[in-house]
């Protein structure tokens, strides 16, 4: 018995097959572009996340080596906020609107007007931003209005390879939640925000909960891709939330994906809006359950940069070395390289290595590096903890992940115990558990026990007081610098 899992990024796909202890046995991957039609407009052929999938999984089943008939279901992990419009037999009437794509600053703000800031962000768990969903579907009625009168649904990438691979059409809560269109109390779609911008609730796909079964695979895709047509396939979810489910979160456990952007995770039983309404929340994989989410926007991708910049004679290990050679030094780095959209939410913030001299050593930017994304860490953590007991631990996945240097740092910041999720593919082992429970092989309490973790980092107290000192100085200089 095996599972596919669907992993549909930003700018590329990727199918796995894990078998029944979620281990993988094949996989493949495959890029594709966006398309930028200016600094705010940015596009992605709808079309290319369908032919990648089918590409993706009959290269990873070959992979495999294992009989076809051995796959029992389908688990899906996309991007969210992106959106195509479809007709009625599925085809796509444009490109999709990118989650990168800001065009419509002109309704996000119109939304703040019609329900305030508090008001909208309240409602539905997010602020009004031109990123999410609502503003582009306003856009598109506004400046496309042929094309949004013909659509028979909008669907999120989600919703689209659901679609393809069975013919419904049909979303998942986290996926919703992130439109904001979704009233977050309610737990559906809100028919206060449809009614006051215009939206029509027939051209929404209906809300199912992830590992809940879409359907089975449509007769000329079973037979495109070698499948039974019995193959079950799941409802799945955001890539973030999967993430999280395949970390296995919990009340007491937080997870952290530290890629490109670090991305931290913390559910909650009941609907959590942030009082301060800087972290969003989204409903979870089941009912009466909701997640915050917070964002570090360049986390493991500032790492990134200070390598091709002043290490490019460096591999990432021999950084975190020189890293752990100079922790807790003079040195402060702000990790906003592309602005501060997290709960510090400085519109004029950027990056930033602060209090050079003569003595700063080389390590020193490393080190300094991930002290500032760790602080940054423990700045959105203390804020989903603002009405909660503190969590006992963090579970941490992505490319930033493989240094047990920086797992030992965000410890000691954060005075949690750090623990690293045993796959580096926690989004697809996620997508695959859901899979499971579609089909019924796996109880969907009992599902996240199946990913383990590797390795624990314990906190130190010397390194604690320390890094204690040092942030309440990182924040104090955060809010000096961008006043």
């Amino acid at each position: 018995m095996a599972w596919i899992a669907i992993d549909l990024g930003t700018t590329g796909c990727r199918s796995l097959i894990f078998d029944e202890r979620l281990q993988i046995v094949g996989e493949s991957y495959y890029e594709y572009p966006l398309i930028t039609l200016s600094d705010l407009a940015i596009e992605q052929d709808a079309n290319l996340w369908w032919e990648l999938t089918k590409k993706t999984i009959l290269e990873a089943l070959r992979r495999s080596g294992i009989p076809a008939e051995t796959i029992k279901g389908i688990g899906i992990s996309t991007q969210g906020i992106s959106v195509v419009p479809v007709d009625q037999n599925g085809n796509v009437l444009r490109n999709a609107f990118s989650w990168l794509d800001r065009r419509a600053q002109e309704e996000a703000e119109k939304i703040e007007a019609d329900f305030g800031a508090e008001g909208i962000f309240d409602l539905a768990g997010k602020p009004a931003a031109a990123a999410y969903t609502l503003p582009k579907l306003m856009w598109m009625k506004k400046h496309e209005r042929k094309l949004y009168d013909s659509t028979y649904r909008f669907l999120l990438p989600h919703d689209y390879l659901v679609m393809k691979l069975t013919g419904e059409f049909l979303t998942d809560h986290t996926m919703a939640g992130g439109t904001l269109l979704y009233d977050i109390k309610k737990q559906g779609w809100s028919d206060e925000i449809l009614e006051k911008e215009g939206i029509d609730r027939s051209k929404l796909p209906d809300i199912r909960w992830s590992g809940e079964g879409a359907g089975t695979l449509r007769s000329e895709v079973a037979r495109e891709l070698g499948l039974a047509e019995s193959v079950v396939v799941a409802i799945g979810g955001q890539d973030q939330k999967c993430a999280a489910f395949g970390a296995g979160i919990a009340g007491d456990v937080i997870t952290l994906s530290l890629g490109t952007a670090g991305a931290i995770e913390k559910i909650y039983d009941y609907p959590f809006v942030d009082p301060a309404r800087k972290t969003p929340s989204f409903s979870f994989l089941s009912p009466r359950m909701w997640i915050a989410e917070g964002v570090v926007d360049t986390a493991a991708g500032a790492m990134r940069w200070l390598k091709d910049t002043l290490f490019p004679d460096c591999s990432y290990g021999q950084m975190s070395a020189l890293a752990q050679q100079a922790l807790c030094s003079p040195l402060f780095f702000h990790p906003h390289l592309c602005g501060d959209s997290s709960v510090g939410n400085k519109k004029n913030a950027c990056g930033n290595y602060y209090n050079i001299s003569l003595h700063t050593k080389r390590g020193e930017f490393v080190s300094a590096l991930m002290e500032g994304v760790a602080f940054e860490i423990k700045r959105i953590v203390s804020q989903m903890e603002t009405q909660e007991k503190p969590t006992a631990e963090i579970r941490i996945f992505g490319g930033g992940a493989k240094s047990d240097v920086w797992c030992h740092i965000i410890a000691d910041i954060t005075k949690k115990t750090v623990r690293k999720v045993s796959t580096e593919e926690a989004a697809s082992a996620g997508a695959a558990m859901l899979a499971g429970i579609a089909q019924g092989s796996y109880g969907r309490d009992s599902a996240g026990e199946l990913v383990g973790v590797s390795h624990a980092f314990e906190p130190e107290e010397i390194l604690m007081r320390r890094y204690e000192k040092k942030y309440d100085d990182y924040m104090e200089l955060y809010d000096r610098l961008w006043e």
